[in-house]
C-alpha cells in the first residue's frame, strides 16, 4: 500500500477522509486499536485505501 506508513507492525494511514469501523469507539477505544481487524473500509483522498472484501 503506498499510502501506509508502518508504525509498530501496524498500517498507519493519515488525514483519511472516511473510516468504517466494526464496533463503537464511543464504548471503547479498543475498537481503534487493532485498526486491521476492526476497520472494514479507509477512504483518503476520495480512493479506497482499504476495503474488506
Amino acid at each position: 500500500m503506498d499510502e501506509c506508513r508502518w508504525l509498530r507492525k501496524r498500517c498507519v494511514v493519515e488525514l483519511a477522509n472516511l473510516l468504517l469501523v466494526d464496533g463503537s469507539p464511543l464504548e471503547g477505544l479498543a475498537v481503534i486499536a487493532d485498526p486491521e481487524r476492526n476497520f472494514a473500509l479507509i477512504v483518503k483522498d476520495g480512493r479506497v485505501v482499504k476495503q474488506i472484501d
